[in-house]
């Protein structure tokens, strides 16, 4: 069996304050998996698993042949490179099966007090993401378990984190704020033209509101194509009614706008009887 070196106590300790699970409670969903977390583990091994089985809820164990490691050779020595494994259960249950490999693992040394089993290494599990199993290339999601459900490109960003070369994405930039010309009208519609145009259901049930669109100037001729921004009350037909409105009377005057500018409106509809 693969030993460590001396000295695991200590480190042993550090692992399990860093990668214990967190509560059932706080997990109600699984977090988004990082290869950041591969930082958190002292070992890191690509190799092939055998030999897996529940052994006592809620534990896991399994062998690995190393074909390669990544990260605390120090750690590792004898001529085997076979390490045994154990692996606490997640808040998201033990996996019903795990692939065979090539994958890649990322272990803690076994706890001072030999827990779960003494001379087992054990899976590093960062809290609602799981157990650091990474298939190299493999990417389904396998209900009942938590083994990461990733691939190619994620095996190749832990392999970056651990050389030194990773560089997280980049948060997607946010769309510029919409900027609003301050309209001049040739026509626009009078409020004895908005009850020609007032919403039947909000009519029949004596509802008034606002409805506040986003238009844009469609052509040379100053008509307005526009959607919905906002309407309230809803589901009264306010923002489509003033949609349609708009479109059929408004009109911008000519030489106080270019095609394509935006307007912002809001028209309030009141019942005039």
């Amino acid at each position: 069996m693969t030993r460590l070196h001396p000295g695991r106590t200590a480190l042993g300790f550090a692992i399990v304050l860093a990668a214990a699970p967190e509560s059932a409670e706080a997990c109600f969903l699984p977090r988004a998996f990082s290869p950041q977390d591969v930082r958190l583990a002292p070992i890191v091994v690509v190799g092939r698993i055998s030999h897996y089985s529940h052994f006592m809820r809620p534990y896991g164990r399994f062998d690995i042949a190393v074909d390669e490691i990544l990260k605390g050779k120090k750690h590792i020595h004898g001529v085997s490179r076979i390490l045994s494994v154990s692996m606490g259960e997640s808040n998201f249950g033990l996996p019903h099966h795990l692939p065979s490999g090539p994958v890649i693992v990322a272990l803690g040394p076994p706890s001072v007090d030999g827990y779960p089993e003494p001379g087992r290494l054990t899976v590093l599990v960062g809290g609602c993401a799981g157990a650091f199993i990474l298939p190299d290339g493999w990417n389904e999601t396998k209900p009942g378990g938590f083994i990461t459900p990733l691939g190619q490109d994620m095996a190749r960003d832990v392999r970056a984190v651990l050389n030194g070369t990773y560089v997280p994405p980049s948060l997607p930039s946010l769309p510029p704020a919409q900027t609003y010309i301050q309209p001049v009208f040739a026509a626009f519609p009078s409020r004895g033209t908005g009850d020609r145009y007032y919403p039947i259901a909000a009519e029949n049930n004596r509802v008034e509101g606002t409805a506040t669109l986003d238009c844009t100037a469609a052509d040379k001729a100053g008509r307005l194509s526009c959607q919905v921004l906002d309407e309230t009350p809803k589901d009264y037909g306010l923002g489509p009614s003033a949609v349609e409105m708009i479109q059929d009377q408004a009109k911008l005057k000519s030489g106080t706008f270019k095609a394509g500018d935006h307007i912002r409106l809001t028209w309030d509809w009141r019942l005039s009887r």
